[in-house]
């Protein structure tokens, strides 16, 4: 059995290694264009100055070589642990987008959570347990975004996308927008998230069957 995920350490881990190499380009590109700037005059009256300047390029492209696989490495070994299937499900949704709502249908109690009059729909899970989506579109590209776990999956018409998220504690009470711009009330197309502990996680579910 694969023990669940953790997105978010997954993810910032992969920052903290992004950032650093970010800042490293960014200071390489800004002063190559100093010294290029710097060097103008002096590099039109003096051949051995361009020699130089073709030098500084062929360092930085050899940087940018050796820099981008070792990048693309690590991202595909994180992808490649979030992906994968995890510890056995206790739960499986289904995630349906549509202008502009969520729907969270929960098959195996044969009910569903959409928005009411009070607000947006809300994604209950129990916490500290693996759950497995499966989520589409009716229309368009919509964004399935939860902030807290830095994890997100586009839904598309005509295609199940599945994954496996364990959530905290923590989170519960977070709102989630869609993050692919989907129409001109995007914006409102946003859920709920509320985690409960299992055993309060069974009691909602046996309430939410008794009233369907």
């Amino acid at each position: 059995m694969i023990p669940a995920v953790d997105t978010r350490t997954q993810y910032d881990h992969l920052a903290s290694l992004y950032a650093p190499v970010a800042i490293l380009v960014y200071l390489v590109v800004t002063l190559t264009i100093v010294v290029v700037v710097v060097s103008g005059r002096r590099r039109r009256r003096d051949p051995s100055a361009r020699k130089n300047d073709l030098r500084l390029e062929i360092a930085y492209a050899l940087l940018l070589v050796l820099v981008v696989p070792v990048l693309l490495v690590f991202t595909y070994n994180t992808e490649s642990r979030i992906d994968e299937p995890q510890a056995r499900p206790v739960e499986t949704i289904r995630v349906v987008a549509a202008r502009w709502t969520w729907r969270f249908e929960y098959p195996t109690h044969g009910f569903a959570q959409r928005p009411t009059a009070a607000g947006p729909a809300t994604l209950v899970v129990p916490a500290g347990e693996p759950v497995a989506f499966a989520g589409r579109s009716d229309d368009v590209i919509h964004a399935f975004w939860i902030p807290g776990l830095r994890f997100q999956r586009q839904l598309f018409v005509d295609h199940v996308n599945r994954w496996q998220l364990t959530f905290r504690r923590s989170m519960s009470g977070e709102s989630a927008p869609c993050s692919f711009y989907c129409g001109l009330d995007h914006y409102k197309m946003r859920f709920r998230v509320e985690v409960l502990a299992p055993d309060r996680y069974a009691a909602w579910v046996r309430s939410r069957e008794a009233r369907s």
